[in-house]
């Protein structure tokens, strides 16, 4: 399996970053790949969905929600199936305490085709890491920009 991630600390609330990752609607605006989602609102474990980029279309199903602390969606585009896991938890202060950011990590799972090599070859490519980097700060800027309750 090929696995890639990374995290990024978020001068927002748990609460504010939550929204994005949670909210389908918002997901076309960091999600990788994804032009536009329909069939689901907020994700709440055990609901399908499809999604679409460009003309193709896919489909996804939430297999973890659990209330502002973690996120688990599993898409499928022509039988290639990705697991992509966020996880938030609050950061800054003190060992966590006092502190009003979240930290966001995102972990993206897929079988690599072709084995062995196939996988050592993934583990490889950049473009994966580069695209959880991207999300990871697209997700920081929406918000960070957000209204704070």
């Amino acid at each position: 399996m090929a696995t890639f991630e990374n995290h990024i600390d978020i001068d927002a609330p748990v609460e504010t970053v939550w929204t994005i990752v949670n909210d389908s609607r918002q997901w076309p605006e960091w999600f990788p790949d994804m032009d536009d989602v329909q069939d689901i609102g907020t994700a709440e474990a055990g609901e399908t969905f499809t999604w679409g980029s460009g003309d193709k279309q896919a489909t996804g199903k939430v297999v973890r929600s659990e209330d502002q602390s973690r996120l688990q969606l599993v898409t499928d585009s022509k039988g290639h199936k990705h697991t992509h896991t966020f996880a938030l938890r609050p950061h800054g202060g003190v060992l966590g305490v006092g502190g009003h950011g979240a930290r966001l990590d995102y972990t993206l799972d897929y079988e690599a085709t072709g084995g062995f090599l196939g996988e050592f070859i993934a583990k490889g490519n950049p473009v994966d890491m580069i695209k959880i980097r991207n999300v990871l700060k697209q997700i920081k800027e929406l918000a960070e920009e957000a209204p704070q309750p």
